[in-house]
């Protein structure tokens, strides 16, 4: 059923399934670095959504937010993964300016460690897609959250031909039930391409990066 929606579900419909709260997300940053700013962001929550459920964050820059963020909010929401979207860029009046990847998983830690979120994924749209494969691999990760912090389960960056670029991120423990949960999210993170190619990157065994182009 959860499936069938994705491809049924609007923003609009949702709306009514659907809750939000406010969210203090703070940029991480390197050892010995200055804070950047934090600010409160809107997370969009499924309904009956609970601690331990899944969440995704969503960046992308202010020119590609408006068409981006609409399809991806309807899907995941579908999927009862509640949805942290900003676009990238500097709050206003900020004096130390967050880059796309402190501010990725500055909100993966806080989705983690304050919300209480299970499985955390993370889409970057456009030039903020690099910084969101970047925040997947361990040696970035450790470098700003510890080699003990918060992981990406998966990340995903979408070019502006539609091209999807998957990778693979830190396994979830087992009783985060990451084996059904994987091919529900790889659809809701999906294109018109299908959720193979997300599935492929995901194996365990699988290439580390995979890319699909929108079917023509």
């Amino acid at each position: 059923m959860a499936a069938g929606l994705i491809g049924l579900a609007s923003p609009a419909a949702l709306a009514q399934f659907a809750a939000f709260d406010l969210v203090w997300v703070r940029p991480a940053a390197e050892s010995g670095a200055p804070s950047p700013c934090a600010r409160i962001l809107v997370l969009d929550l499924p309904r009956d959504w609970m601690a331990g459920d899944a969440a995704a964050v969503v960046i992308a820059d202010r020119a590609d937010a408006a068409a981006a963020f609409p399809p991806l909010r309807a899907a995941l929401l579908a999927e009862r993964t509640a949805v942290l979207e900003f676009p990238s860029g500097a709050a206003e009046g900020c004096h130390v300016a967050p880059g796309p990847l402190a501010e990725v998983l500055g909100a993966l830690r806080d989705l983690r460690e304050d919300v209480g979120a299970g499985v955390v994924v993370a889409v970057g749209v456009g030039t903020a897609g690099a910084a969101v494969l970047d925040a997947a691999r361990e040696e970035v990760a450790a470098r700003f959250l510890g080699h003990a912090g918060a992981r990406l389960a998966v990340a995903v960056a979408i070019g502006p031909d539609g091209t999807r670029t998957y990778a693979r991120g830190t396994r979830p423990p087992a009783e985060e039930a990451w084996p059904e949960r994987l091919p529900l999210l790889c659809a809701a993170l999906a294109g018109a391409e299908g959720p193979a190619a997300c599935m492929a990157a995901l194996a365990p065994e699988g290439p580390r990066f995979v890319t699909a182009r929108p079917l023509p």
